[in-house]
């Protein structure tokens, strides 16, 4: 129930977005044309990533097994999916400052759902940044595991609220902040799946932030 009351939100504003568009095109300028179809793309991906939630909540509760076949890039995955949580906040003035401290190697995985997984976490940073904030994003490696930080420098939630991100199931009164704990417990469970841990490091009045850690191919660890 949570996640479909969360659909709605970016469905209302697509529907929204098309009618006032088909209403009034032939009065409108060019530049106010694109920037609603820009709103369109960005909630699009919003309902997109949810859609991607139910179906990963569905797959994981029937124990669907996952091939670990590809070849999988992690600096390309972060950095696609850091640019696309930047549009999708762009209206919030929300940067996102990626940094790799060391070569991070190909790991065995699934593209798709470690893509998801850090989205997802990425998503919670997010909505839990002021606007016109920043989220840091760091990745770094430590013998034969890849660690990703994920750090919202300036929450605009409480320490306490944000405490609760761990809770399972939060309670639907929670709004906004029970569609986040529903993507970090949902992200961890991913985390597991692939053979990794994530956790939640550090929570205060000045933000949050995560740790993912990821073991590297068995190929890969002797390189760099």
């Amino acid at each position: 129930r949570i996640a479909a009351q969360e659909m709605k939100h970016p469905l209302t504003s697509i529907i929204g977005y098309i009618m006032t568009l088909r209403e009034y095109w032939d009065k409108l300028e060019d530049e106010k044309k694109r920037e609603f179809i820009e709103f369109i793309k960005v909630s699009s991906s919003r309902l997109e990533g949810i859609s991607n939630d139910l179906m990963r909540i569905m797959e994981l509760t029937a124990h669907y097994q996952r091939p670990h076949e590809d070849r999988v890039e992690v600096a390309e995955i972060v950095s696609e999916a850091c640019s696309l949580m930047e549009e999708i906040f762009a209206q919030r003035r929300l940067k996102v400052v990626l940094r790799f401290l060391d070569r991070i190697p190909a790991i065995r995985s699934d593209s798709s759902l470690l893509f998801d997984l850090v989205y997802n976490v990425l998503d919670i940073c997010m909505r839990c940044s002021a606007d016109g904030g920043m989220v840091s994003v760091w990745c770094s490696r430590r013998d034969s595991r890849i660690n990703l930080h994920l750090r919202c420098h300036k929450s605009a939630l409480t320490g306490a609220t944000l405490e609760r991100l761990g809770e399972w199931p939060p309670e639907e009164s929670e709004g906004e902040t029970a569609t986040m704990g529903m993507e970090f417990h949902l992200a961890k469970a991913m985390a597991e799946e692939l053979g990794g841990e994530l956790k939640m490091d550090t929570v205060g009045a000045s933000g949050v932030s995560f740790m993912l850690s990821l073991e590297a191919s068995e190929t890969d660890t002797g390189k760099g």
